[in-house]
């Protein structure tokens, strides 16, 4: 039990990014591909928070409301995590991650260094399925079984959440 309080900011900072809204209308996947490849202006928006010590700064890509990717840059101190040094924090921290790197449509990169890891993880939505990112560990998808997201949805969710705008 005392292991999983100490893992709860690492879910929350490295999968904040998957807290998505998800927009219930009856298209498939390849709405999403097909949005990706049109003439319309990609658009993104950045925001940013501090969680329990742990710095997040997540990037939504879209054209019109449709969320086509999604970055999150996050800074894991080692004493967020109560990890002793660089190795026990790999050990935690991997325990997590691997979950996702399984996933078609997620990358995830963590580097680590002396005191601290950084990681950079992407989801493509013209890949992976909402379905699937449902059942990774710390996903917040208003609805499973939504083809695509809503900027708008996950703007106001984010923003309640207590992340900042970056202009």
């Amino acid at each position: 039990m005392r292991s999983t309080a100490r893992l709860k900011p690492l879910f929350v900072a490295l999968f904040l990014c998957a807290s998505l809204a998800s927009c219930d209308k009856n298209e498939d996947k390849t709405f999403v591909q097909k949005i990706a490849e049109s003439d319309a202006p990609e658009q993104h928006q950045t925001f940013t928070n501090n969680l329990n010590g742990v710095d997040v700064k997540i990037t939504y890509y879209y054209k019109g409301d449709v969320v086509l990717r999604q970055t999150a840059e996050n800074t894991l101190p080692y004493d967020v995590l109560a990890a002793k040094n660089k190795e026990h924090a790999r050990m935690i921290i991997e325990q997590i991650a691997g979950a996702y790197r399984e996933t078609e449509g997620v990358s995830d990169v963590i580097e680590y260094f002396d005191d601290r890891a950084s990681e950079h993880m992407t989801i493509d939505f013209s890949k992976a399925k909402i379905s699937e990112l449902c059942k990774l560990p710390g996903i917040n998808i208003t609805d499973c079984s939504g083809k695509y997201l809503s900027m708008a949805r996950s703007e106001r969710l984010i923003l309640k959440d207590g992340f900042k705008a970056v202009e």
